[in-house]
Parts: C-alpha cells; structure tokens; sequence
C-alpha cells in the first residue's frame, strides 16, 4: 500500500532535514582537505514517526581514493559487492565516468558503502554516429565530453553512463563497446508525448500509464520494425535499497522563476538574478516516500573540491573542457587505463518499443 505524506511526518522530516543535512555527513573530513557533503540525507519520519530510510548518492565517479560521487568521498572494502547493470562484477571493474549508485553510512569519521551499483542510461545499438552525438535506442547522447571516445559506428552495441539534461539528452561521461549478447536497456523520464509514454525517442506504453513522469527502467529485445520492450517499471534510486533521501547529479535550466532538472522535478530558483537558460550541472538532494513518490527536491550548494579530468563540473555547462583526463598518470587519484587507485584508499512502427 502507499503511504501517504500526514502533516506529523511532514513536519518530522522538514526538522530533521536540517539538522542531518549540516551534521550527519558534516565530519567527512580529512587532512588532505577532501570532504564530504552536508546534503545528503535526513531522518525522514514515517506515518507513526519510527521509520528511518536509507541515504542514497548517484552520480559520477569523479575520482579515486575512495572514491568521490557528488563530491561526496565514499569508501568501500575491497571485497564490496559490485553490479553493473545488474551483473556481478568486482571493485577492479570500477572506473572514472561510471555512473553509480550506493546507500552510504557514517562509520567514525568516514562515509562508507556496503555495496556499489553502477548502471548505464543506455545499453544498446546505435542507430546514427556524428562527432560529439550518438544516438541509441532513440535517446539522443551528447559525446563531446567524454575523454578517450573509442571509434563508434552505426550498429555498434554500446552502453553509455551519464546524466540527463531537462531537454531529455545524455550528456556522456564514459561509453564502453558491450556484446552483441548484452541485454538492451534504457533508463530516463517516462513522458506523455504524441499520444503515447516515450522515454527519449522511444514508445514505451500508453499515455495513461501510471510511470508517466517518472523514470523508468525498462529492457527490450529486437522486433520487426523496431524494439519490443520486456519489462518496464518504475526506477528505483538504489538498487536493492530502501532509501529516502538521495543525493542526485543532475542538469538544472531556467523555467521563468523555476529550476528544471534532468530528473523530471523543478526547484525554486533561490533568488537567482541570472537570466541564462543554459543547462548547468547542478547537485539536488530529493526525498521519496516508501512508494517512490518524490516529495521534496533542493539544490545543493557545492561542498567539495573540485575534482580535475571531469567536464562539466557543477555550475558549469555540458561539454565544458576537462582540466585534465580522468583516470591517466598525472592526475590526482588517476591510475593507468582510469582504474582505481585501491578498494578504500589514495515493437512494430508506433507501437511499444518502436524508436
């Protein structure tokens, strides 16, 4: 069943949000100047006040040692269990420009996870190959970011980690060859567009399906005319998690005096005089309910260093040029080939599925 938001759990959450956003995560600190975030997560109370959910973060891996997510420093023992997309895979399989997604925990002075999934926008063919845009599955990805881009052609498979502007677009920050075997899938904003629940370019379902502006996770195989989708269903923030609050790498742009983010939900534009409708990275920390059901949304200031070799930093445009390679010799917590720097240490036409 689903829970509904009473005034008491409203009120529990608007206090203790506050006072875990400034202290809970506030001690991440270290000598060398790296810290963590205060914004990711509160105490969120449920109908009878006893419920604590989980704290999530997902965004780039910016670097390592641990590694830092939102300019969150999160460290991890060297047997975590790591996925990608959904598979087993180990700590040495984690890279700079992978997307993940942790519940994280203050243990001492340090957050920490127990678990790292890192999941892709889109896995699958592409369908149409320019300099600095690809296009698969029918989402459109913007490439110019993304250091070391290996030769793509039409038809290649490929799964491509980044994060989404408002206009729906993936800015990319790694793209990876994957098996013709790979399962398709696609993860973004489910809309109402031409009659039909589109993520991207691609049909999904009715328009009255009940994931409209939601994001979705859903996979698909090869039809006569297109893809048919296998499943689909509402994406959870963190795999494998209750969570209720979550620290998200997004796009924000200017909507008259609004904020649109990448993830379907708007913010009061904080007194910004800036006319500018350019996308700009920005941190949102969002609270759900146990349904999924978003019920607050703030931008975060920038609380940690600024991490070197990632485009697009917060406060800047998509496609802004990296002050060094990620992952390559000579750039703090880079290793050779982006590897990390240790575990813990430095359907037919018109139809679903029919693009």
């Amino acid at each position: 069943m689903g829970w509904r938001l009473t005034r008491r759990s409203f009120l529990t959450l608007s206090a203790a949000f506050p006072a875990v956003l400034l202290s809970a995560f506030a001690r991440a600190t270290d000598n060398s100047g790296d810290r963590g975030i205060g914004g990711t997560g509160w105490t969120a109370g449920t109908g009878d006040d006893h419920g604590i959910g989980g704290t999530g973060i997902v965004g780039t891996i910016q670097r390592f040692g641990s590694i830092f997510v939102n300019d969150v420093r999160v460290a991890y023992g060297p047997d975590v269990p790591v996925w990608i997309d959904g598979v087993a895979a180990t700590a040495s399989s984690i890279k700079i420009g992978q997307v993940v997604r942790v519940v994280v925990t203050r243990d001492a002075d340090r957050i920490v996870t127990r678990q790292i999934h890192v999941t892709s926008e889109v896995v699958g063919p592409v369908e149409r190959a320019s300099p600095g845009s690809i296009l698969v599955l029918g989402q459109s990805v913007d490439t110019g970011g993304v250091p070391a881009m290996p030769p793509i052609r039409k038809g290649d498979i490929v799964a491509v980690q980044g994060i989404r502007r408002p206009d729906g677009k993936i800015v990319a920050s790694l793209v990876e060859a994957r098996p013709s075997t790979t399962r398709y899938l696609v993860r973004g904003l489910a809309v109402v567009k031409s009659g039909s629940l589109q993520v991207g370019r691609l049909n999904v379902g009715p328009r009255s399906s009940q994931l409209a502006n939601r994001r979705v996770e859903l996979t698909l195989v090869k039809a006569t005319g297109g893809y048919k989708v296998v499943s689909i269903k509402a994406e959870a923030p963190v795999p494998q998690a209750d969570v209720t609050s979550v620290l998200y790498e997004t796009f924000l742009r200017r909507r008259g005096h609004r904020l649109e983010s990448g993830l379907g939900v708007s913010v009061d534009d904080q007194g910004d005089d800036s006319q500018s409708t350019t996308a700009v990275r920005a941190f949102l920390a969002v609270g759900f309910d146990r349904s999924g059901n978003i019920v607050s949304a703030s931008r975060q200031a920038d609380a940690g260093p600024r991490s070197p070799g990632r485009p697009g930093m917060p406060g800047q445009p998509p496609g802004s040029p990296p002050n060094g390679a990620p992952g390559v010799p000579g750039v703090p917590g880079g290793a050779p080939n982006g590897g990390p720097g240790g575990p813990g240490g430095p359907g037919g036409p018109g139809g679903p599925g029919a693009p």
